[in-house]
Order: C-alpha cells, then structure tokens, then sequence
C-alpha cells in the first residue's frame, strides 16, 4: 500500500470493491481469505488459527490510478459496501461480521474521507453474520440481512452518522429461512 495513509492497517485480503465515479474513488472490504471463507462458519468460529485470518480494513482508492489512498482501520471483518444514491451524498455503508456493526466511509468537512462505526446490528455476541445490505433510492434506509440469525433488519438513515432501528423481520421465526441477498425492483425484462 505503498503511498496510502495507514497502510500500516492494510491487511491484504479483499472482498467486496464498490466505485464512486463522481467522486474518482473506488472502496474495497477486506472480510477474510479463500481457506476462511470455505470453511463452514459455525466450525471456523471455533477454529483459533481460523478466527486469526479475518480482515480488518476499508481501503481507499483513487478509482482512475487504481492506486490506494487510505486504509482505514474497521474492526470485525468488513463485508458488503453501498455507497449512497444521491448526487451530493458523498458516503457509503460497510457491516462487519464479526463484530455486528454498521460503519460509514465518508467525507468530512474539509474533504477527507473518515470511517466511523455509527451503529450496531443485534447481540454481536451470537454472531448475526450481516451478509447482505442495501440502501433505499431516497437514501433514507438501509436493509441488513443477517444469516445467523435469520433477520432482515430496517434502520432510518435519514442521518447517516446516527442510523436507528425500524423494524425487523424474523425469517427462522416465521419459518422461512435465512435472511440472505435482497434483490429490490428486480423483474424480467421479458415477458409479461
């Protein structure tokens, strides 16, 4: 990561890579590695040397030189990332699986981009696994699938730094499964 503020955090896996056009940035995760993400979860988290192997960074990256900007330091296995819909909300949501949490990238007031954990997605103790997120066309809510736990979880994002739960639907409760990818809007283009 050479040149990149914090490289020291850098961790060298990747997962989920999201761009930014307006903005030339683009933002990679860094969940874990090819032998963790094989493993089945429940014996992996038992494993110790397996639970050593998980990322704990964001990093930021000039989208045109494909070189890193900032690494940013975001504990518990960074996953998916949305970055937000409107032409002036320079900002995207990243969760972490083993720490239950929802963290902003962002832009501050002079410019620079910050990571901040701005929330929490149920008991981080059992684990919930979000593994799926999604950000509504207005930028107001954010879904949060959780694969342990079976929950699809709503919060109002209304403002970005203090995300609050709506609701939650219980998928194992209601006998329906996992909570896992939301596809909203999704429809054939054939047919009728």
């Amino acid at each position: 990561m050479n040149g990149a503020t914090g490289a020291e955090n850098a961790d060298g896996y990747n997962y989920d890579v999201r761009v930014q056009p307006r903005k030339n940035v683009m933002l990679t995760s860094s969940f874990t590695g090819w032998s963790n993400y094989m493993m089945d979860f429940g014996k992996m988290l038992q494993d110790a040397e397996a639970m050593k192997r998980f990322g704990q960074t964001v990093t930021l990256w000039d989208l045109h030189t494909r070189k890193p900007k900032k690494v940013f330091k975001v504990p518990g296995a960074p996953l998916e990332i949305r970055w937000a819909w409107g032409p002036n909300n320079n900002y995207a949501f990243t969760t972490t699986a083993l720490t239950s949490k929802i963290w902003l990238i962002h832009e501050d007031d002079k410019g620079e981009w910050q990571a901040t954990a701005v929330a929490d997605i149920g008991d981080a103790s059992k684990v919930p696994l979000p593994v799926d997120i999604s950000i509504t066309s207005d930028d107001k809510h954010l879904w949060v699938d959780t694969f342990m736990d079976g929950t699809a979880r709503l919060f109002d994002i209304s403002d970005p730094m203090k995300p609050k739960h709506r609701f939650t639907v219980d998928f194992a409760k209601e006998g329906l499964g996992r909570a896992h990818l939301m596809r909203f809007g999704a429809r054939s283009l054939y047919g009728s």
